[in-house]
């Protein structure tokens, strides 16, 4: 089984409340334990949940959509459970695949409530949708702006606003790649470490803003180099056992280089004001 997004829901109190109570026998809480993930499936660290599901096949299968049409893979919702279907007449990996590969070419240009939020939208459309892509195909068709690809590739939370021309379209959202191009370089020769304390959403969401303006941050696997402890400059975040390590580290090497520890909020402060730490 893969883990391929996280999804919304449009479900009411009550139904919410009815579905906990009749999931909880089948859920385990692994409190985002990456060790505790069954081999059953293949998820990404950053998308490991708090609770998993027991047995997979024995689990409802959920309806997911986009909130216009379709399915989406940006802006996701459960629309409802599917009683009529097990997992094995679920919707697979491959066919999921194929499904968005053949959408490709079939999204509406001049449509600004599809452009908005499914730039990811493939499945079937009805046949009014297909007469319009055809209608519109045969005027001079629209490449798509450089920064409209690039959110095709990225996915984001906050919200900005792009006007490609020659149609506005408003987006919900704001690269988490953030695009490098013009970011000064204020974390230039500087080696970060990231406190484990660190909730895993902020933590990658730092390493992406540091590194997007010039900083590297010490990855979890170097936390036993002493090589690449001697090059720390900052530590961020609440004190951990890996503070301390880096310290025994310098002491012993007697090295004149030393580290200093700061807030995450003071690090954020610097990323809004373009100033170095």
């Amino acid at each position: 089984f893969f883990f391929i997004a996280k999804c919304g829901n449009g479900f009411d109190d009550a139904t919410l409340e009815k579905l906990q109570n009749d999931l909880k026998p089948n859920m385990t809480k692994i409190s985002k334990n990456p060790n505790q993930i069954p081999k059953w499936l293949n998820v990404n660290r950053d998308l490991i949940p708090d609770f998993i599901v027991t047995d997979p096949k024995q689990s409802p299968v959920w309806e997911i959509t986009h909130t216009a049409n379709g399915i989406s893979i940006r802006f996701p919702r459960v629309t409802k459970v599917r009683d009529d279907k097990t997992w094995k007449e679920a919707t697979n990996f491959d066919y999921l695949t194929e499904l968005f590969e053949k959408s490709k070419p079939s999204k509406k240009e001049n449509d600004e409530d599809e452009d908005e939020e499914n730039l990811f939208h493939f499945g079937d459309t009805n046949d009014n949708n297909n007469n319009n892509n055809s209608s519109n195909n045969n005027n001079s068709p629209q490449k798509p702006t450089p920064i409209k690809r690039k959110l095709l590739e990225i996915d984001s939370d906050d919200e900005i606003e792009i006007q490609p021309k020659p149609n506005k379209i408003i987006r919900k959202s704001l690269p988490n790649s953030l695009l490098k191009l013009n970011f000064p370089n204020i974390f230039a020769n500087q080696y970060i470490y990231l406190s484990s304390s660190l909730p895993m959403d902020e933590y990658n969401k730092l390493k992406r803003h540091i590194e997007a303006f010039g900083g590297q941050v010490l990855s979890p696997k170097d936390i036993n180099n002493e090589k690449q402890l001697l090059r720390v400059t900052h530590c961020v975040g609440e004190k951990d056992a890996t503070f301390d390590k880096i310290d025994l580290v310098k002491q012993k090497i007697q090295t004149n280089v030393t580290h200093i520890s700061l807030p995450t909020v003071y690090v954020w402060k610097c990323i809004a004001n373009k100033t170095k730490l």
